[in-house]
C-alpha cells in the first residue's frame, strides 16, 4: 500500500488531482478483495485522519485542475471523514459546500450525477443528527425519502431510513425506530454489502434493547459483532463494543459492562475520534455512577464534556452537563450541580432536544428534593413527566414517577405519593429495571404507614415488598440520558 500512497502524494504535488482521486477510489488492490480500493480499505481500518489529509490535498486544487464531478466527490468524502472523527462542525461545512456545488451546477444545466442531490441531503441529515439538531436532520432525511424513486440506489434509501430510525430512537420513540430499522434490514438482505447488513442488524439490537427485550437484543448485537469482527472494520467494531457495554449495564452486570467500555475507549483512541472517545468516557462514568463511585464518575463525565465541546455535538454536550450535574449533586455539591443543569438546559432548548430537556428537568426536581423544597421538585418533575410520557423511554419515565413519589411525600401527600410509586413499579417490573428494589421499599413503607388496620393479606403484600427491596443493592435512581 505504501507505494500507492507515495504515488498519490506525487500526483498531488504535480497538481494531477483527478488522477490522484482515480488512484484513491478506483484502483483495485491485488492483495485484497477485488472490489477493494485505497479509499475503502483506509475507511475500514479507521484511518480517517489519513483520509482527511488526502482529501485536503485534493481539495487544495480549488477547482483549478479538479473537474466539478471529482470536486463534488472529494468534498463529500472529506465530510464523511470528519464525521467519522467526530468533528461534526467541520463535517457540516464540507457537506454544505457539496450541497451548494450541486445547486450551482444544476442551475447551469450540468448535473453531477443522478443521485448527487439526494446524496448531499442524506449527508446533511446524518451530520445534523450527530449534532443533536433533530428537526433539521428529520427535514433533510424526509426530503431524501420524498425524492427517492424506483431507479434510485437502494443504498441511499437505506441511509435515509437509518437516519429516520436513529432520530426516533434519540427522541425516545423506540417502537417507531424499530419499524425503520426493520425496513433497512429487509433491503440490506438483498444487497451485497456486509457493512450495511451488519449495521442494520446492530440497529435492530439497539432498538430491542431500548424496548427492554433483552434476549432479542443480545441475539442481534452478537450477530452484528461476529460479522464486524470478521470484516476487520475498526469503526464498526467499536460500535459493537459500546453496544455490549450498554447491554450489560442495563442488566446490572457492571464488571462486564466496564470491560467492554474500556475496550471501546482504547479503540476510540486508536481511531482518533473525539465523538467515539466521548461516548466511551460517558459510558465509563455511567458505570461508576451506578456503583456509587461519584468522584470517578465526575472525572470521566468532565473529560467527556470537554470532547463534546470540541466535536460540536450539542446533543452529547447537553447530556454531559446533565450527567456531571447529577454526580455533583450526589457528592453534595448542589451549587455546581445547578450550574451544569442550567447550561445543559439552555443547550437542549436551543436545539429542540426534548428527551435531554426532560432529563435535566428531572435533575432540577432531584436537586430541589435534596434541598427539601418538595413543591419545586413536584413542579419540575411534572414538566419532565409531560415530555417522557410521549416517548418509549420507560426507564427514565419510571425514575420520574419514583422521584415524584418522593416529592409528594415531602409535601405531605402520601396517598398521591403511593400512586406514583405504583406507576414506577409497574414500569420497572415490565422492563426488569435494575433499581426496582428502591421502589418496592418505598411502597412497603407507605402501605404499612397509611394502612395500619388493613387486612392481613395487604399487610403481607407490604412485607413482601419490603423484602423484595433487597434483591438489588440500594442505589439512588438516576435522571440521566
Amino acid at each position: 500500500m505504501q507505494p500507492l500512497l507515495d504515488e498519490f502524494n506525487q500526483l498531488c504535488l504535480a497538481q494531477g488531482y483527478d488522477a490522484a482521486l482515480d488512484l484513491m477510489l478506483n484502483l483495485p488492490l491485488a492483495a485484497t478483495k477485488a472490489d477493494s480500493s485505497l479509499y475503502r480499505l483506509l475507511s475500514k481500518w479507521g484511518e480517517y485522519q489519513r483520509l482527511v489529509d488526502m482529501g485536503e490535498q485534493l481539495a487544495a486544487g480549488r477547482g483549478a485542475t479538479l473537474n466539478p464531478q471529482n470536486r463534488h466527490v472529494v468534498l463529500g468524502n472529506l465530510g464523511f471523514a470528519y464525521d467519522m472523527l467526530g468533528n461534526f462542525r467541520e463535517a457540516l461545512r464540507y457537506h454544505q459546500m457539496v450541497k451548494t456545488l450541486v445547486v450551482q451546477n444544476a442551475s447551469s444545466g450540468m448535473e453531477l450525477g443522478p443521485d448527487a442531490d439526494i446524496t448531499s441531503l442524506s449527508a446533511l441529515a446524518s451530520t445534523y443528527h450527530s449534532l443533536g439538531q433533530y428537526k433539521r436532520a428529520m427535514s433533510y432525511s424526509q426530503q431524501v425519502l420524498d425524492k427517492i424513486g424506483g431507479d434510485v440506489s437502494q443504498l441511499i434509501k437505506t441511509g435515509a431510513l437509518t437516519i429516520q430510525g436513529a432520530i426516533h430512537s434519540a427522541v425516545g420513540q423506540s417502537r417507531q425506530a424499530l419499524n425503520f430499522h426493520e425496513q433497512v434490514y429487509q433491503i440490506a438482505q438483498g444487497l451485497s454489502n456486509s457493512d450495511i447488513l451488519s449495521q442494520a442488524i446492530a440497529n435492530l439490537g439497539h432498538a430491542y434493547l431500548e424496548l427492554a427485550q433483552h434476549e432479542q437484543a443480545f441475539g442481534y448485537l452478537q450477530l452484528a459483532y461476529e460479522m464486524r469482527r470478521q470484516s476487520g472494520g475498526k469503526g464498526a467494531l467499536y460500535d459493537s463494543l459500546v453496544s455490549f457495554g450498554t447491554y450489560y449495564s442495563r442488566l446490572g452486570d457492571y464488571e462486564q459492562a466496564r470491560s467492554y467500555a474500556d475496550q471501546a475507549l482504547s479503540l476510540a483512541e486508536q481511531l482518533g475520534s473525539l465523538h467515539k472517545k466521548a461516548v466511551a468516557l460517558h459510558n465509563i462514568a455511567h458505570i461508576h455512577m451506578r456503583q456509587e463511585r461519584f468522584e470517578q464518575a465526575v472525572v470521566a463525565n468532565e473529560a467527556a464534556l470537554q470532547l463534546t465541546v470540541l466535536s460540536g455535538d450539542s446533543n452529547a454536550e447537553a447530556a454531559a452537563h446533565s450527567n456531571v450535574g447529577y454526580n455533583l449533586l450526589r457528592l453534595d455539591r448542589p451549587v455546581e450541580a445547578a450550574d451544569h443543569y442550567r447550561q445543559g438546559l439552555t443547550i437542549a432548548e436551543q436545539n429542540d432536544q426534548h428527551l435531554i430537556k426532560a432529563s435535566i428537568l428531572g435533575g432540577f426536581g432531584l436537586l430541589n428534593l435534596y434541598r427539601g423544597d418538595g413543591k419545586a421538585a413536584v413542579r419540575y418533575l411534572k414538566q419532565a413527566l409531560a415530555i417522557f410520557v410521549d416517548t418509549d423511554a420507560d426507564g427514565q419515565l419510571s425514575t420520574v414517577w419514583h422521584h415524584l413519589g418522593e416529592a409528594y411525600q415531602q409535601v405531605g401527600s402520601s396517598t398521591i405519593a403511593l400512586s406514583c410509586y405504583y406507576k414506577a413499579l409497574a414500569l420497572r417490573e415490565a422492563i426488569r429495571y435494575p433499581l426496582i428494589g428502591e421502589t418496592h421499599r418505598e411502597i412497603a413503607k407507605l402501605e404499612l404507614t397509611l394502612l395500619p388496620n388493613v387486612k392481613t393479606k395487604i399487610k403481607a403484600q407490604a412485607e413482601r415488598n419490603a423484602k423484595r427491596a433487597d434483591w438489588r443493592p440500594y442505589a439512588e435512581a438516576e435522571v440521566l440520558t
